[in-house]
C-alpha cells in the first residue's frame, strides 16, 4: 500500500521534525510492502526541512522525499493509486476516488502515517501508544 505524508495538511515544519525523530528513536526502515511519499507542505517548508537535514533522515529509512505540492492528496499527477489500492494519508479528506480512481484513502495523523508504514500495516491503539510511551522525547 501507499504511504502519504505531506501536502499542506499536516507536513508544516514541526510535522516532519517530530516524526523524522521518531524514526531516529524507533530505528526502523519504511515496510518492504510500503511506498512512501513525503511532499512538504510548501517550498519554504521543504527548503527549510533540507537546510535542517530532515529530508536525510526520511531518505535514509526509505522514503522518498518530493518537491512541494499537491501530489497524492488529490491524485493531479503521476502520484495516484489504482483501483482497490489503499493509502495510509495525512491528508484532509478521504472520499472514494480523492487518491486515484476506486483507490482507499485512510486519514491518520503524522505520527500514526509514520508507524503503520514501518510496520506495514495498521495496529491497535494499545500497541500505537505503547510504542509511543516507550519513545523518551
Amino acid at each position: 500500500f501507499f504511504f502519504f505524508f505531506g501536502s499542506c495538511t499536516n507536513s508544516r515544519l514541526e510535522d516532519l521534525l517530530i516524526c523524522a525523530l521518531l524514526l531516529l528513536k524507533i530505528n526502523k526502515k519504511i515496510s518492504s510492502n510500503v511506498v512512501g511519499i513525503i511532499v512538504p507542505g510548501t517550498e519554504t517548508i521543504r527548503l527549510k526541512s533540507e537546510f535542517y537535514g530532515i529530508n536525510k533522515i526520511y531518505i535514509y529509512y526509505g522514503y522518498e522525499w518530493r518537491n512541494s505540492g499537491c501530489s497524492m492528496c488529490l491524485a493531479m499527477n503521476e502520484d495516484k493509486l489504482l483501483p482497490e489500492e489503499r493509502c495510509v494519508s495525512t491528508s484532509n479528506r478521504n472520499f472514494i476516488g480523492r487518491q486515484g480512481y476506486k483507490g482507499r484513502t485512510h486519514l491518520v495523523s503524522p505520527v500514526m502515517s509514520i508507524i503503520v508504514s514501518i510496520y506495514g500495516k495498521f495496529i491497535n491503539y494499545e500497541n500505537y501508544y505503547k510504542i509511543i510511551n516507550e519513545i523518551n522525547f
